[in-house]
């Protein structure tokens, strides 16, 4: 009982930060509804946390929101908006070929 109560705890406090678009609480509160932790499992709500991270330039959340196109997790699969969104992850992070492949789509 302790745990769920923490779990609901920690969840409330994750989707306080992420009203004010705190891309770490975004990431984690997606880890919640993707998990349901301290809240019911709801795939599309974690992707569009992990989406709304990405869009504010947190680089790990472009690894989630690949991996939901990838699997289909709240999201239509789509493994070219997968490849995407994992290039801009890297890109994200300094790598010079997956920045030359973004700007080569556009």
């Amino acid at each position: 009982a302790q745990m769920k109560e923490i779990e609901s705890q920690c969840y409330g406090y994750f989707h306080k930060a992420a009203l004010m678009r705190d891309a770490n609480a975004l990431v984690n509160l997606g880890t919640c509804y993707q998990r349901g932790i301290g809240c019911t499992a709801d795939l599309v709500l974690a992707f569009r946390c992990f989406k709304t991270a990405a869009d504010l330039g947190h680089p790990e959340a472009t690894d989630y929101v690949s991996a939901c196109y990838q699997f289909g997790h709240g999201v239509e699969k789509d493994d070219a908006t997968s490849l995407f969104w994992a290039m801009r992850g890297r890109a994200m992070r300094g790598d010079e070929a997956a920045a030359k492949w973004l700007k080569e789509r556009k």
